[in-house]
């Protein structure tokens, strides 16, 4: 009797697990890097996949964004680190991405979110690797906290984002920096390391 309820679970697990085109089996990402740079209405996303194929002939990436994130998003780009060509870039119509695998740990959110489909400059083959850098811009991503005040009491901007940077793909380290303007400097804080 105690076998029948371990099988049960497995068995809604992959039945809710994402289809092997959307499984990850394509690509792993190393790692996540995302820099936010907040500067008053605009925010600044810079967002870095370390990208490793795991099929030969690879030659589409795809990056999930979650449906607030591209609500806020008013423009972006795609390129490959340390150059300034930009990627031809295409928006799939929303879809379920299923889960976001860390590591070993897979958390299940059947969400409609937004696939952009990036075209490689070259096929990857088998253990190829390029680095993506995404670049975004939002807006009307803050708002004023608290949202009113007195002229005496002060008064700041609120940024709210998702913990984790969603992908199709198992990602095995991720890490979000944020930096925010204090006077004239810039402080940087390292946010959150995910192993």
């Amino acid at each position: 009797m105690a076998r029948r309820w371990w099988t049960l679970p497995l068995l809604l697990v992959s039945a809710l697990a994402p289809s092997s085109s959307l499984a990850g089996l394509a690509f792993e990402n190393t790692a996540i890097v995302r820099t936010i740079e907040l500067g008053g209405s605009l925010v600044h996303v810079s967002t870095t996949y370390a990208v490793r194929a795991l099929e030969p002939g690879q030659t589409t990436y795809q990056i999930a964004l979650s449906k607030v994130e591209r609500a806020k998003t008013s423009w972006l780009e795609a390129k490959v680190k340390g150059r300034t060509t930009p990627l031809e870039l295409s928006e799939d119509e929303s879809r379920c991405v299923g889960s976001c695998v860390v590591q070993y740990a897979i958390f299940m959110s059947c969400s409609t979110e937004h696939l952009l489909s990036v075209s490689l400059p070259k096929a990857l083959d088998v253990n190829g690797t390029v680095n993506l850098v995404l670049e975004t811009v939002q807006t009307h991503a803050t708002h004023p906290f608290p949202k009113q005040a007195t002229q005496k009491e002060p008064q700041l901007l609120k940024y709210e984002t998702d913990l984790f940077t969603i992908s199709p793909y198992t990602t095995l380290v991720q890490r979000t920096k944020i930096k925010y303007a204090l006077s004239t400097n810039y402080c940087m804080y390292e946010d959150l390391i995910l192993p």
